[in-house]
């Protein structure tokens, strides 16, 4: 059935010598996708398919997941779609989906059920507002380019939104904010113009393609994303390209080292309990003993326990100081 939303690529003979080794689709429809861990998937045009020439150039690390280049969209329209990401999702399949838009991205997620806990983050230089009602987190964006009024709603609303000085000045807050997403649309503009030089939007200044690198291996590490979408307005020259290319080889390292470790689902943890005597409040963390990730815990000892990733620095300042701001702002919005 896939074949009703995907046409296969045509065959190409550097794709059958790759280096990379990543199955394709080859259109038959009684495709089997029960093992797969990650999906490809192009929108129609030039772009997608020189990004996946230069992913296929790279070496192959992945021994722990399967991976599938399924080929292009049939029709780019979002309605269309949501049922092929859906059934993608039913089987356990993130799906990246390369040079399709915000809005397309918006429409697919706004097509979840709310009960699914799903949220969502779009990293960008600038802020992107939806059409469907999306609601965002904002990471990597820069000051000069948003609004005073909307750095002041995201400030006083947003847990996990980050600037990008505020990447650089405490990267220990990367991972646990990237860690939940159910949906991540990464806007080439994220990164600095030198990296990608085919980008009509980036800046000078800009997440460097060694730290999109490193956001992207937080991003394939998370166990609960369901789509990610990488679009923006750029030219495909060889060297944006290849930069878009090489963070998915680390999205892919992510997902390749990856494991459910959620407490929900893994109990092999240690607890910690922090007392807070000026809220006059004790602060449960949990660190599991197999991947080092931490969680805060806001209900330790109720039945729907309620967590949040965050990370060791964060459980240090709680025991040294007050409760860091992020863990605060989550507090506030679950009570």
């Amino acid at each position: 059935m896939i074949d009703h939303w995907i046409i296969p690529w045509k065959q190409n003979e550097e794709r059958i010598h790759s280096h990379l080794a990543l199955e394709r689709f080859s259109g038959k429809s009684d495709l089997n996708l029960n093992s797969y861990r990650l999906a490809f998937i192009s929108a129609p045009g030039s772009r997608s398919e020189k990004i996946m020439d230069s992913l296929n150039y790279f070496e192959n690390h992945f021994s722990q997941i399967k991976m599938i280049d399924l080929g292009i969209l049939r029709k780019s329209d979002a309605t269309f779609n949501i049922q092929l990401i859906k059934e993608l999702n039913e089987g356990d399949i993130t799906v990246v989906v390369l040079d399709q838009d915000f809005r397309w991205f918006s429409a697919i997620m706004s097509s979840y059920n709310k009960n699914e806990n799903i949220s969502q983050a779009c990293i960008s230089n600038k802020f992107m507002f939806s059409e469907y009602g999306l609601t965002c987190d904002f990471i990597a964006f820069q000051r000069h380019l948003v609004s005073q009024d909307h750095l002041i709603r995201i400030g006083d609303h947003s847990i996990n939104s980050m600037s990008l000085g505020k990447i650089r000045a405490e990267t220990h807050l990367a991972e646990p904010a990237l860690r939940d997403y159910s949906g991540i649309y990464f806007d080439v503009s994220a990164l600095r113009r030198c990296d990608v030089p085919g980008s009509h939007s980036s800046m000078p200044t800009g997440l460097s393609a060694e730290e999109a690198c490193q956001v992207m291996k937080y991003i394939g590490g998370s166990t609960r994303l369901k789509l990610m979408v990488i679009g923006g307005d750029f030219h495909p020259d060889d060297i944006t390209c290849d930069t878009i290319a090489q963070s998915l080889w680390y999205l892919m390292e992510g997902a390749n080292q990856s494991k459910n470790d959620h407490p929900s689902i893994d109990k092999n943890y240690q607890q910690f309990i922090v007392d807070n005597e000026s809220m006059k409040e004790s602060f449960h963390f949990v660190k599991n003993n197999s991947t080092g990730r931490w969680w805060f815990n806001a209900g330790s000892e109720n039945e729907n326990e309620e967590y949040i990733a965050c990370s060791h620095q964060e459980y240090l300042d709680t025991i040294h100081k007050e409760l860091p701001d992020r863990l605060f702002k989550y507090l506030a919005k679950i009570y």
